[in-house]
């Protein structure tokens, strides 16, 4: 497979939590935010590692997905609430599907990490319009790739 389909696919899995509708999960498009939405979750591409195997042409990826998301701020505190079950049940979901649904060669998902949250502010102003963290997805893919060589 290769790093898009993966994204995809993850994509797919969290448009079909409950607090998303389809166009709530993006890839990479930030605009969904200027929509009025309350929550809202943007995938992106992150650092990647490949390792050989065996054989010539096994290849390991240690594919990152970034998948950001978003929490509209109310300024009464039950935002960060709000936050904390979206981040728990996008953790939930990804853990489900170990292998993306069943995205070939896909061997393990993992949430590996949340970063701090933080806000965004809209230009020109102090107060928030969302709350946001970064969790990091770790996706191992085993690939056999057919050689060129002749020799």
């Amino acid at each position: 497979m290769a790093y898009a389909t993966i994204e995809a696919a993850v994509q797919t899995l969290l448009q079909a939590l409950a607090q998303y509708t389809s166009d709530q999960v993006t890839r990479g498009d930030y605009r969904v935010l200027d929509s009025g939405v309350d929550e809202a979750c943007v995938l992106r591409p992150g650092a990647f590692t490949v390792s050989g195997g065996g054989d010539y042409g096994q290849r390991t990826y240690g594919w990152l997905v970034y998948v950001q998301i978003f929490q509209r701020y109310t300024g009464d505190g039950s935002e960060w609430a709000s936050l904390a079950m979206q981040r728990q049940n996008v953790v939930d979901q990804l853990h489900e599907y170990p292998t993306v649904d069943g995205v070939a060669g896909v061997t393990e998902v993992v949430v590996t990490r949340g970063r701090e949250p933080g806000a965004t502010y809209p230009r020109g102003s102090d107060t928030p319009d969302y709350l946001t963290q970064v969790l990091e997805l770790r996706v191992v893919e085993k690939r056999v790739h057919t050689l060129g060589e002749t020799g």
